[in-house]
């Protein structure tokens, strides 16, 4: 895909996704199968404003963006601007946490 018209595409995919939280089903997901760290790139799919995140984000490390139907997008990242699937995840420091506010309420509810 040109330069231009993926420049477009990334355009129109920040102004359709951004602040749009998904609904109950919405997904996202990385693809990074061995081969594809053998060509240099990682796909990220998704449907909710984790699009225009990325696209704004990652817009010079984006090779191609395909819809897949149902509003899900998949980007084609070159795997310079992908950190990796390990950085997604806190370092545990080994400390209990405190439960999460909404947490919470709803274990008081229930009781």
């Amino acid at each position: 895909m040109d330069k231009e018209k993926l420049k477009r595409k990334l355009e129109v995919i920040k102004a359709k996704y951004k602040g749009q939280g998904g609904g109950p089903e919405s997904e996202s997901y990385v693809h990074d199968a061995k081969c594809d760290r053998d060509d240099g790139c990682v796909y990220v799919s998704t449907d909710n404003k984790l699009a225009a995140k990325i696209a704004e984000r990652c817009g010079d490390n984006i090779l191609d963006v395909v819809y897949n139907g149902y509003g899900m997008v998949e980007f084609k990242i070159d795997r310079k601007g992908f950190r990796g699937i390990e950085y997604a995840f806190k370092v545990s420091s080994g400390k209990k946490r405190p439960d999460p506010v909404w947490l919470r309420d709803k274990n008081k509810k229930k009781s």
